[in-house]
């Protein structure tokens, strides 16, 4: 297996391979600017060592400044190890990680279960020392480097709505209350354990959180690629006039809805908009 440092067109630079036992966990960290090129970061990491592909997993995680819609594009993947790609996601938003992809991968003699949290202490300590061996590469902020990868997020009490199912395709709300933006992504994160939901091809969201302190509201949209989905999210939100709270729709799509699918995005955000409400009062 190769150690070394070769930057390659997206400046990726290999970790050291922590050992615990018969087991081997490596960390990579790529420069990148599109999410376009998360696949062709995978496909040059395992071109270039031909170990990589043999991995017991391939967990990633990118966090991308949209500058845009000044907001940041994040995705992960635990290829099969529940819960580290949501794990190594959160670790690239503590550390404030900006245009940048990290993936772990893991050679393991036994299974994750078996392995327990010592698998997450492995692959914490080979992220680390990357982000510290390479912190001039990315945009980091270096006092947070030292945060346990292994800690649990806050819980949340999420609702789920029920399916719309239309021509192959299934719409799905998902609530939750929150208050503050950062929770947003934790909920986003806990939501994404589930490989279904992650792996939708749209995962739009809106939230509308009162500042006490500005007396005012944090409202915002993100479409995930289904264009003004985000935006009639939120609409939804201020028309209800819901506050503190943030809603998911997921989207599995398999066939051509054209304008229905936005009939049944507000559908499912509504009913279940109205299911919060009923349930507080």
């Amino acid at each position: 297996m190769r150690i070394e440092e070769k930057a390659s067109k997206f400046e990726i630079f290999d970790g050291e391979i922590i050992k615990d036992g018969e087991n081997r966990v490596q960390a990579h960290l790529a420069v990148i600017t599109s999410k376009d090129q998360v696949e062709e970061v995978l496909a040059e990491l395992k071109k270039k060592d031909p170990d990589v592909p043999k991995a017991t997993h391939n967990i990633w995680a990118y966090r991308i400044f949209d500058a845009k819609r000044d907001a940041y594009d994040e995705k992960c993947d635990d290829d099969g190890d529940d819960t580290s790609g949501a794990k190594l996601l959160r670790f690239l938003q503590r550390t404030r990680a900006t245009d940048v992809m990290v993936v772990v991968s893991c050679w393991y003699e036994t299974t994750a279960e078996e392995l327990r949290e010592v698998r997450f202490k492995c692959i914490q300590k080979s992220v680390r020392d990357l982000f510290v061996t390479h912190s001039g590469k990315v945009s980091i902020l270096p006092r947070k480097i030292k945060w346990k990868f292994y800690e649990e997020a806050p819980k949340f009490e999420i609702l789920h709505g029920e399916t719309i199912e239309d021509r192959k395709s299934t719409f799905q709300a998902h609530i939750c209350d929150i208050t503050s933006r950062k929770q947003v992504d934790q909920v986003l994160n806990e939501l994404k354990k589930d490989r279904k939901i992650a792996n939708a091809k749209y995962n739009m969201w809106a939230c509308r959180i009162y500042d006490e302190k500005k007396k005012s509201y944090i409202e915002e949209g993100y479409d995930d690629g289904e264009n003004l989905g985000g935006e009639r999210l939120l609409h939804l939100l201020q028309k209800s006039d819901a506050k503190n709270v943030v809603i998911i729709v997921t989207c599995w799509h398999d066939g051509k809805l054209g304008k229905d699918r936005f009939k049944h995005i507000n559908k499912c955000a509504s009913d279940l908009l109205e299911q919060r409400k009923i349930s507080k009062n």
